[in-house]
């Protein structure tokens, strides 16, 4: 379905739950009655058959966000050894940069996270040894990067 067509349908889905919510009222009129008796298995047969068709952005979507998860999940990896590395060696500006959770990433939109892992990436040049101490590898580094 087209985004019009899935509003028009979630629409159509939301009078047939209000409908069936006050079947006693809509059951006293008639015609009310005998329309909600055709719509029910109408939006039915609409939902099979899209179901069974299958959608195009839902397939992105489902990349995108395993693409975000990764991304998430390195961020967080290189965020906690960086924050180690700075806790031992004194590095107050790259604690102060990294001491954030994982949710903070979480709620942190698209754009955002892809900088965010950027000024990561900047973070570790020229300690990428001294990170390995710390769990990060230089694999790790460039999965993020490629990310």
């Amino acid at each position: 379905m087209t985004d019009k067509q899935e509003d028009y349908y979630s629409m159509l889905t939301v009078l047939n739950s209000l409908l069936i919510k006050f079947v006693t009222v809509v059951a006293e009129i008639p015609a009310f009655k005998r329309a909600l008796e055709k719509f029910s298995p109408l939006l039915e047969r609409i939902k099979q058959v899209d179901s069974e068709r299958g959608s195009i952005t839902s397939g992105k979507t489902d990349v995108k966000g395993n693409i975000r998860n990764n991304l998430i999940a390195s961020v967080t990896q290189t965020a906690a050894a960086l924050s180690t590395y700075a806790d031992e060696h004194d590095k107050s500006e790259i604690l102060n940069r990294v001491d954030k959770t994982n949710s903070y990433y979480n709620r942190l939109r698209d754009t955002n996270l892809i900088i965010e892992a950027t000024a990561l990436v900047n973070l570790t040049k020229g300690i990428e040894t001294e990170l390995e101490d710390h769990g990060l590898k230089s694999e790790d580094i460039a999965n993020l990067t490629s990310l």
